[in-house]
């Protein structure tokens, strides 16, 4: 890690001053417990949607009551992070920047700060502000806690791009470049699976189609009746138009499984030019994420986020990036080394 320099800096020198919003206090903690809560929350509803048979089980209601809980919990035990580790306070001075807070007074002069980087941070999606020196190693993170975080955003990367040794686009690059690899293999990734998966989409909605419009019914003989956990499931078995026996295991709504307790077979219809391809005439649970209509649209979505990572990915290894204005909330492309 890079050590302050041992230079000091006039505080007569003064320019920008950056205090905290409000005292730290006892908010880590309350946003910890607040994460914990979060969390016991989805802790419950993953088990009751253990506890319900599969029809009851809608998949919107299960993210609602699973997911999100540990997406807010995740974001709270972020913001608590943040909270410990931030400064106190922060001044940008002609000479360099002064961070002071709970471990100390750190002082940098401005050859010793090679770029600052605006973005969000992993946990917890905040907006940050982070200090690197010329080598790439970050010397502080500061977040929006600070009153005029954006006046605090705005004063360093000003002060960084008034310098005429070129640091902050050489380490900008070096970051860039291991940035762009990712994206671009993590782009290539996700094109390959939004194609795959939207093939067998696509085939999965043919083979819908056909059965709807060519498929025949017959009698399945019922070869096992029983519960997966809570889910209500069904095995069958039927003779296709050419004498060859196909089997196949699906989930059942409630009352038609109940239905079946004492019954021998089961009316079900398949494909003759494809047997394989059957279902349940009555009862067969919908799967709503797993239909292929859904799994379409989600190709597609995976598709643009994969065409977005690549174009991206290629946009940094050449030198170019993103860039949101603080204040305004623009956005703009421009050349590394502006400072941001």
């Amino acid at each position: 890690m890079s050590t302050a320099t041992a230079e000091p800096i006039d505080f007569d020198d003064l320019k920008f001053v950056y205090v905290l919003k409000k005292p730290v206090g006892f908010r880590p903690i309350l946003y910890i417990l607040g994460g914990l809560a979060l969390l016991g929350v989805a802790g419950l509803a993953f088990l009751v949607g253990l506890l319900l048979p599969a029809e009851n089980q809608p998949f919107g209601v299960f993210i609602a009551s699973t997911v999100l809980p540990t997406l807010g919990a995740i974001t709270a035990f972020g913001a608590a992070i943040a909270l410990m580790r931030s400064p106190q306070r922060v001044i940008v001075a002609p000479k360099g920047l002064i961070v002071e807070g709970d471990r100390g007074t750190r002082r940098w002069t401005w050859s010793e700060i090679g770029w600052a980087s605006s973005g969000t941070a992993a946990i917890g999606m905040r907006p940050q502000l982070t200090v690197f020196d010329p080598h790439g190693r970050k010397l502080v993170t500061l977040g929006p806690e600070f009153d005029d975080f954006a006046g605090l955003t705005d004063s360093i990367t000003a002060a960084i791009a008034r310098k005429t040794d070129h640091v902050a686009e050489r380490v900008q690059s070096r970051k860039a470049k291991r940035s762009a690899a990712f994206l671009i293999l993590g782009g290539v990734a996700f094109l390959a699976l939004a194609i795959t998966n939207g093939i067998n989409a696509s085939t999965e909605r043919t083979d819908a189609r056909k059965l709807a419009t060519a498929g025949i019914e017959t009698d399945a003989t019922i070869k096992r009746r029983y519960l997966y956990n809570v889910t209500p499931r069904l095995e069958y078995a039927f003779v296709g138009s050419e004498g060859q026996v196909f089997a196949r295991d699906t989930m059942m709504q409630q009352a038609e499984w109940n239905a079946l307790t004492d019954a021998k077979t089961v009316a079900v219809r398949y494909l003759p030019a494809d047997p394989d391809n059957s279902r349940l005439v009555a009862g067969e649970v919908e799967d709503e994420f797993g239909s292929p209509g859904v799994n379409l649209l989600l190709s597609f979505a995976v598709g643009v986020m994969a065409l977005f990572f690549l174009a991206v990915g290629v946009m940094q290894w050449s030198g170019w990036d993103i860039d949101l204005d603080s204040k305004t909330g623009k956005i703009s492309i421009k050349r590394f080394g502006t400072g941001r």
